[in-house]
């Protein structure tokens, strides 16, 4: 019995609308078996239903069939849909893709109760009469509880093929399979969002082998993706996550989806891999990342680069790529290179190691030869993620990076890269390295191993150059490997910005009462360790440092030997100070030499000194321990501490000033010397600069308590400062100085006035606590914990000279005086009284008028009046005219000051109006 539902006759345009769905049809299938004795108590009756309508101008069909399977019954659904979509569809590329090509026909899914393949015969056969989009062609889509199929058509004039994969429950649902091909650099695919299960295909179409079939829901949209190789002329090429996103409602257009691609070709014993994966969980502040790789192998010779690109969200792109080169073999003297790597990124910003002991294991340096620190030949997500926080998305950054790996002698191995990072406001070049040492090199076990990180940069920002350089305690030792070795190095200077003039040189740290300020570098201690036994341990360590204000030096050695409650002990100390102005030194020196005897009862025995001493004049205390009962006993020497000695101006401006005197320098419109004798030798010589474009600083060696400018009038009015304020010297005692500086600026002879018609600007610097601190008390020691610098000084003032006024414009002229060529006199004639200057930002007018297109084209217009006429050389009837641009941007460096120029367009017109009447006659 067979019944079927429709809309009324003659309204098939109105069908039953449900949401975004078109009920059309519904049908009815009811099989009665006959019934006797025999069959009357396990009769069952089959049956078929199904619904039919149409979603988005795509049929639908939904079926569900069920039949006596045994004792049991077994139950069918199936749920299909037509695709009419294919690769024409895609975004961007769909365009040139031949219609028909690789159509997505239908999809389809199949669920069932538990039953054997076989029980389910009848249930099919009812299926098939319901008339369904997409049935399964034999029992392997039944394998399972549930199955996907799809119907592809290659071409249009291929007939379509169906491929169906069954699912057996969560617990068999395959993940991705292993990668083919050159998509072994790839990610797995992470889907779509709500992709409810990948099913393994792995079914060949011709050269097409689809893999597997992933098949969702999410964001309203229906998704079928599939992995896919091909292979042809020795040719592979994997894609992943292949795919279209289908909306099941009344808007929306479909969408390509590919999250990844790969290529591999061998030739001989050379092999190219490459792929691109899309990244689907993006880090903030990105909204698109794609991921790439390359690599080329050969016996000889390894090739890999890894690279990103990604979207902002500003809509700004961020790019960088990373590649290495191994197996290199190429003797450059006694350097012997054998591999490479370099990398650039733009609106991408490379972190840099702060520390030295952490430049051995950062990607550049240590990516050369260990590749589980830069795995460029796993692909782009395994190099990224060894990259870390390396290397970030940023806006406005870009980088260049080189590195090498060689040895050197035969005995130093060294990895070294070098990097150039430009920001906004600050440009970075930082010099990487590691270099490991061991000897001997072969043979029998090394009695010394050395493995030291460098770091050298210079910031423009900052104006700190910073060389750095720490061995590594986990690879460093002498003798033995229980005795470790470590300790740092550091030399850095401020060349300009708040610590200008600062420096410090250490080796090994700092004195022990020495508070180093925030911006000096963190340097370890170089020391020696040596662990004999759980009984004997051996320390050493030393440190010398140099700074604006002091030397230091010094060190200790600390020998233990612990045995059950007897613990005895060897120490000895030595830690040195100097200060330079004043010159004053400190030394402590400490030799012990001790035991704990508790078990015995005598408890803690000492023996050994300390001696301290100071000067000049020197002087000291000794001091020596002795056992019980006698204790320490002091012994004073020399003189008492001295109080502080002061020293006169003459040997503070020798000395810590290094003689020098307030100066002047040209910051901007300084002219070229255009004399045969540029006066270099000739500490009076004048210098030409530009009347417009002038600016100066004047600056003194001592902070200024008040500056002022002297005036035509004879006075002085201030310019920076406080009347009442004062500066100190340390070096000479003086606390209370009234340091007052006036700048004087003449013309001709005669003192000009400054304030309210020059532009002008205070000159700030921080200046050595050591010289400009505040005194000392008489017996006091040298400020260990005192900063290195007097903060935010006046030293000077920067002067601009105020704009050329223009008391006469240049007038016009008749342009019968060109037509009439040179005038007897030799001379044109100007109606009018002028007295041309020149107008501040006319070079700028000059350039914007020279790179305009409309002035080039009438200049190449005039240019080809001119040769009709035979007044230029003949240059072939393929001559071009220069454009103008390429002189534009020598503008500034051939006219170093703003020329004369005049907008009057009076009787004779402007220029362009003489080049418009040119090329028109």
């Amino acid at each position: 019995m067979t019944g079927e539902m429709g809309p009324p006759e003659g309204d098939d345009d109105n069908p039953l609308k449900v949401c975004p769905v078109d009920l059309r049809s519904g049908l009815l299938l009811l099989h009665l078996p006959k019934r006797d004795k025999e069959q009357q108590a396990a009769a069952k009756a089959a049956f078929a239903m199904g619904l039919s309508g149409t979603a988005v101008t795509r049929a639908w069909t939904v079926r569900t069939a069920s039949a006596a399977a045994g004792s049991k019954r077994a139950t069918v659904l199936l749920v299909d849909a037509e695709g009419k979509v294919g690769l024409c569809d895609l975004p961007v590329v769909g365009s040139r893709v031949p219609a028909g090509t690789g159509q997505l026909e239908a999809v389809a899914v199949l669920a069932r109760t538990q039953q054997k393949p076989s029980d389910l015969k009848q249930v099919r056969e009812l299926l098939a009469e319901t008339g369904t989009l997409l049935l399964p062609p034999d029992d392997k889509a039944f394998q399972g509880q549930v199955a996907v199929g799809i119907r592809v058509r290659l071409l249009d004039t291929l007939p379509p093929v169906d491929v169906w994969a069954p699912l057996a429950g969560r617990k068999n649902r395959h993940g991705p399979p292993a990668p083919q091909a050159g998509a072994a650099l790839l990610p797995a695919v992470q889907g779509a969002p709500g992709l409810d299960a990948w099913v393994k295909c792995d079914r060949a179409l011709g050269p097409l082998r689809v893999h597997r079939i992933g098949l969702g829901y999410g964001e309203g949209k229906l998704w079928v993706l599939l992995d896919a190789s091909i292979t042809f002329c020795g040719i592979s090429l994997d894609v992943i996550g292949l795919g279209l996103k289908v909306p099941l409602g009344d808007t929306g257009t479909v969408e390509g989806s590919l999250d990844g691609l790969g290529l591999e070709f061998t030739a001989g014993p050379v092999t190219v891999m490459g792929g691109l994966a899309r990244v689907s969980k993006l880090p903030h502040g990105v909204r698109l990342m794609i991921l790439g790789a390359l690599a080329v192998t050969s016996p000889q010779l390894s090739f890999s680069v890894v690279g990103m690109y990604a979207e902002l969200t500003d809509g700004s792109p961020s790019v960088f790529v990373i590649g290495k080169v191994t197996g290199l073999n190429v003797a450059l003297g006694p350097v012997l290179l054998t591999g490479l790597t370099g990398g650039f990124g733009y609106n991408s910003r490379l972190v840099l190691p702060q520390d030295p002991l952490d430049v051995p294991a950062h990607p550049l340096v240590s990516g050369v030869r260990d590749s589980a620190k830069l795995p460029l030949d796993k692909g782009p997500a395994k190099a990224l993620e060894a990259l870390g926080s390396n290397v970030q998305p940023a806006a406005g950054n870009l980088w260049v990076a080189v590195g090498a790996e060689f040895t050197l002698f035969k005995i130093v191995y060294a990895r070294v890269a070098l990097a150039v990072q430009v920001s906004p406001g600050d440009v970075t070049v930082a010099l990487l390295g590691v270099a490991e040492m061991s000897f001997p090199t072969a043979g029998t076990k090394p009695y010394a191993c050395v493995t030291l990180g460098l770091q050298a940069s210079y910031r423009t920002s900052t104006g700190a150059l910073a060389v750095r350089a720490a061995l590594d305690p986990a690879r460093s030792y002498v003798l033995d490997p229980a005795c470790h070795l470590s300790g740092g190095f550091a030399l850095c200077t401020w060349t300009h910005g708040a610590h200008a003039g600062d420096f410090v040189v250490s080796l090994g740290g700092y004195h022990p009462d020495f508070r180093p300020p925030e911006h000096y570098p963190k340097v370890p201690r170089l020391s020696l360790s040596l662990q004999f036994s759980s009984s004997i341990s051996v320390s050493a360590s030393c440190y010398a440092a140099l700074t604006p204000a002091m030397l230091m030096v010094g060190g200790e050695l600390r020998v233990d030997c612990y045995h059950r409650r007897f613990h005895a002990w060897l120490y000895a100390s030595l830690n040195a100070l100097v200060q330079w102005v004043p010159f004053r030194f400190t030394l402590r020196a400490e030799l012990e030499i001790g035991a704990d005897v508790y078990p015995l009862g005598i408890g803690r025995v000492r023996l050994g000194g300390r001696l301290e001493m100071w000067g000049p004049p020197t002087g000291g205390v000794a001091t020596a321990y002795v056992c019980w009962p006698v204790g320490d006993v002091s012994v004073p020497f020399g003189a008492g501490k001295p109080p502080a000695e002061h020293v006169g101006w003459d040997v503070f401006h020798t000395k810590v000033l290094a003689g020098r005197l307030p100066e002047a320098m040209t910051v901007k419109g300084l002219l070229p010397d255009r004399s045969s004798d540029n006066g270099a030798s000739d500490p009076k010589r004048v210098e030409r600069v530009g009347r417009d474009v002038f600016a100066l600083t004047v600056r003194s060696p001592v902070p200024c308590g008040v500056l002022r400018a002297a005036t035509a009038s004879g006075g002085t009015v201030t310019l920076y400062g406080d009347e009442n304020s004062r500066i100190s010297s340390r070096p000479m005692g003086e606390g209370q100085v009234e340091s007052v500086c006036t700048l004087t600026v003449k013309r001709d002879g005669s003192t000009i006035d400054i304030d309210g018609v020059w532009g002008k600007q205070a000159e700030h610097a921080d200046v050595p606590a050591a010289a400009f601190g505040a005194p000392l008390s008489a017996d006091a020691p040298p400020r260990l914990d005192d900063d290195s610098l007097m903060r935010n000084q006046l030293l000077g003032v920067r002067l601009d000279v105020p704009p050329a006024t223009v008391s006469g414009a240049l007038t016009g002229f008749a342009k019968s005086l060109l037509d009439a060529g040179k005038p007897s006199g030799g001379e044109f004639t100007l109606s009018g009284t002028a007295r041309p200057a020149p107008v501040q930002g006319s070079r700028d007018t000059v350039r914007d008028t020279v790179v305009d297109g409309a002035v080039d084209g009438r200049r190449k217009a005039l240019y080809s009046r001119w040769r009709q006429h035979h007044l230029v050389p003949h240059q072939g009837p393929d001559a071009v005219v220069d454009s103008p641009g390429r002189y534009a941007a020598r503008l500034f460096t051939v006219v170093a000051g703003d020329p004369l120029t005049s907008s009057d367009s009076s009787e004779a017109g402007d220029t362009r109006a003489l080049f418009d009447s040119e090329a028109d006659s």
